[in-house]
């Protein structure tokens, strides 16, 4: 039994609270996630979600009955992923759900569509296709994509879908929530995201009492939210088995991008009347940096990143940006004693987080550390040193420097600067720091 807001509760309810109120809108703001979830183009399921009559009967009957469906509908199975359930959730029959009794085919009304756009809808009816049960929408006029392109006059969804636009969840959220309605138990799926859920809810609790730890809750105390929130991004993407490493999630989490969810994430969760402070990318890079040393977050070798994330890694050019994929682990005592004894040796050092880099960390730590902690730079590093080496005889025979690095930076920024003003500027991709 766990204690949870002053009463006693089993572990897997206490998990469960405590991974709900962090994604609700009470525990924090959802949008900068809804971003990251939706990088897609507006399908054509987002205006049906938006205009759905939440408040009739349909819905209502939807909401009280479901459990009673599935269980005259209960498949009860086992299979190997969540592809296999889907083929067997498109055989649930859409009129039991929607609560009509109609012939396939047959056109019906239902207050669920009837919202001010029910002018446009001109046939709604259930059919059984090669896909399972779909509703078909069929409307009076065409619709059109994001791009203007015609869309057609018919929308079809199927249980999925029509579970998404109700509940307003995501793909992975509402495979979890029909299997466990209808009884299919995913081998592996479900016991992975579980555990992700645990994972988070522990370390949620770890961070709580950081100030157990004095060294590490000095180096990392101050802007302890940037920890909390790779941690609820990792959450948020512990979406299937097949994009993890070792049992961990896997998620992609670029600086500049990073900044700009904290930005926003400031702008709107408050403190009184003082906003939290807006954290500059330089900052967050140093603090990843940071997290890197101590061991709270690990990176994930490029070798090892499911094939299926890494499409979404910049492309590389002379700015050197490299991809970095991380996985969070388990805080716990041992983890947690370990990286507090890392933090002692830095602040023993005379550790200054402005001052962070591989020479910092070799110096205090040793190679060993500073190279895991910069595995993703480590060739770039050797590079560097090298043409650092071959300016000094360059120096030293009145020849012109090469460019490299932070110097090498700053004249590509002043060139696109000149670029902009001539109007022959070309984003490519994004300045690393």
């Amino acid at each position: 039994m766990r204690e949870y807001e002053g009463r006693q509760m089993t572990h897997s309810d206490f998990i469960a609270k405590v991974t709900e109120y962090a994604l609700s809108s009470e525990g924090r703001t959802q949008a900068i996630f809804k971003k990251l979830l939706q990088r897609d183009k507006i399908n054509h399921f987002a205006l049906i979600e938006q205009d759905m009559n939440r408040n009739g009967e349909t819905f209502n009957y939807i909401i009280e009955a479901i459990e009673k469906i599935a269980k005259k509908h209960s498949i009860k199975t086992k299979v190997n992923s969540f592809k296999e359930a889907e083929e067997l959730l498109k055989e649930v029959d859409l009129r039991a759900v929607l609560g009509v009794k109609t012939e396939l085919k047959e056109v019906f009304t239902i207050d669920l569509f009837l919202t001010h756009r029910e002018k446009n809808w001109k046939e709604l009816y259930v059919n059984y296709t090669k896909n399972g049960y779909r509703v078909f929408l069929k409307r009076k006029e065409a619709s059109y994509t994001e791009d203007g392109e015609i869309e057609g006059f018919e929308l079809s969804f199927d249980i999925i879908d029509l579970y998404k636009m109700l509940f307003k969840t995501k793909y992975y959220e509402t495979m979890e929530e029909l299997c466990k309605i209808f009884k299919i138990e995913v081998k592996g799926e479900l016991k992975f995201r579980q555990a992700q859920k645990e994972k988070f809810a522990d370390n949620m609790i770890e961070l709580a009492n950081i100030n157990k730890y004095s060294s590490l809750s000095e180096l990392v105390g101050k802007n302890l939210i940037v920890l909390k929130e790779l941690n609820l991004k990792s959450l948020m993407h512990s979406l299937t088995v097949e994009k993890s490493y070792k049992g961990e999630t896997v998620f992609f989490a670029p600086v500049r991008d990073f900044k700009d969810e904290m930005a926003e994430l400031g702008n709107q969760l408050t403190e009184g009347k003082e906003k939290i402070e807006t954290l500059s990318t330089s900052t967050i890079g140093r603090l990843f940096q940071l997290y890197r040393v101590l061991g709270l977050i690990e990176m994930v070798e490029i070798k090892n990143v499911p094939q299926s994330l890494l499409i979404s890694a910049p492309v590389q050019d002379k700015l050197h940006v490299e991809s970095v994929y991380y996985s969070i682990p388990q805080y716990n005592s041992v983890s947690l004693n370990k990286a507090e004894k890392i933090a002692k040796k830095l602040v023993k050092g005379g550790f200054k987080i402005g001052e962070i880099d591989y020479e910092t960390i070799n110096k205090i730590l040793g190679k060993k550390i500073a190279d895991k902690a910069y595995a993703h730079v480590y060739n770039r590093i050797e590079k560097e040193n090298g043409i650092n080496a071959l300016n000094i005889q360059l120096e030293e025979q009145g020849k012109d420097k090469i460019l490299y690095g932070k110097t090498k930076r700053a004249k590509t920024i002043e060139e696109k600067k000149v670029a902009k003003a001539n109007g022959t500027y070309c984003e490519e991709t994004e300045i690393p720091f």
